[in-house]
């Protein structure tokens, strides 16, 4: 003990994340003996109530942003960003028992902190025939598989699948980027990052979206409502399809990467450097870009 601070053993405590809850069990002996019911961030409610097995272990399972659980977001020395989520597990010993038993009346507080990744790969693969026909295959990304790419009519209504889709290549695909995480709903919202088309056996790849930024050579343009950067669940989107090659064999690749943003009151990011949107339509163009290719700014002009 340092500061009457203490380093728990894993042997006493474990922990898990899932991409909607956070969970931990620890063990009695942290606590000692005389303790009434443990709850996490004081807050006396069933759902916040640690639960004691016949072993002697307390555990909990809450829903992410349940239970006064805090939010904040840091980099690790790579400059990785996370999102950090905490919960603190507190007990106040009993006076006494009578007159001969005495627990001290001290406080014993644990700490549980939760990290997930900021940064979110989802990728599909987009196989276009000449005659009408194209399927889609959805590989799930991270934070556990939350993230996934959908097709859609072009009235962003009715899901496309494998059975019902017909396309063509040079055709019009309307897609969206879907969060499953529900929990999160007023604490984080998530921005598409970039959405970069790639080709099998091919070197070039081709950028639809770069944040705020859309392809118009090929028609990408953002179909939010009110042209929203940041949303809540689903982010969509459209582009005409093409081919890097003149072979319909080849697979296309449509990989996208996304931000979870933490935001305020008012629903815009706290982050002003990592969530931050293109200013012009000059910064949206690179210097390795394709002769021809044209990005432009496709966001709202007022908030």
């Amino acid at each position: 003990m340092v500061d009457n601070v203490c380093v728990v053993s894993d042997d006493c405590m474990s922990t898990a994340a899932s991409p909607s809850a956070v969970a931990a069990n620890i063990t009695s002996d942290v606590f000692g003996l005389g303790r009434p019911l443990l709850f996490i961030n004081e807050i006396e409610t069933e759902e916040c109530q640690m639960i004691e097995n016949d072993y002697g272990v307390f555990s909990f399972k809450i829903s992410l942003g349940a239970c006064g659980m805090t939010t904040t977001q840091f980099f690790d020395e790579d400059g990785t960003r996370y999102i950090q989520f905490g919960v603190t597990v507190s007990s106040n010993s009993k006076d006494s028992i009578g007159d001969t038993i005495n627990f001290g009346n001290s406080v014993i507080k644990v700490a549980f902190t939760f990290d997930y990744l900021a940064e979110v790969d989802v990728e599909t693969s987009l196989v276009l025939r000449e005659q009408n026909t194209t399927t889609t295959e959805v590989e799930v990304g991270s934070w556990a598989g939350t993230f996934r790419i959908e097709m859609y009519d072009n009235q962003f209504k009715v899901q496309q699948t494998t059975d019902d889709l017909e396309t063509t290549v040079g055709a019009m695909v309307y897609l969206g980027i879907h969060w499953d995480v529900t929990e999160l709903s007023g604490e984080a919202k998530f921005m598409i990052n970039k959405c970069t088309i790639t080709q099998d056996g091919q070197a070039m790849e081709v950028d639809l979206i770069r944040r705020n930024c859309y392809l118009s050579t090929l028609s990408a343009s953002n179909m939010n409502e009110g042209k929203a950067v940041l949303v809540d669940q689903t982010s969509y989107f459209k582009y005409q399809t093409f081919l890097l090659t003149e072979s319909v064999e080849d697979d296309m690749k449509l990989n996208c990467e996304v931000s979870i943003c933490l935001i305020d009151s008012g629903g815009n990011s706290i982050d002003t450097a990592d969530c931050a949107l293109t200013a012009s339509n000059a910064d949206c163009a690179l210097e390795t870009d394709f002769t021809g290719f044209v990005y432009v700014l496709d966001e709202a002009t007022s908030t």
